[in-house]
């Protein structure tokens, strides 16, 4: 969902990776909306504290 490549895109530091490249969301939406796919997120960032 983000990128190096995308980041240089924007001209942001890319060290927090707070946003996600529009490209890859739509293509994700338009994947769920088409096959009727339910998308789960998970995510393990508690453990690292």
């Amino acid at each position: 969902m983000n990128s190096s490549n995308y980041y240089k895109t924007i001209n942001i530091k890319n060290e927090y990776w707070d946003r996600f490249n529009p490209l890859s969301v739509e293509l994700l939406k338009r994947l769920a909306e088409e096959t009727d796919a339910k998308i789960v997120i998970t995510s393990s960032w508690r453990f690292f504290r």
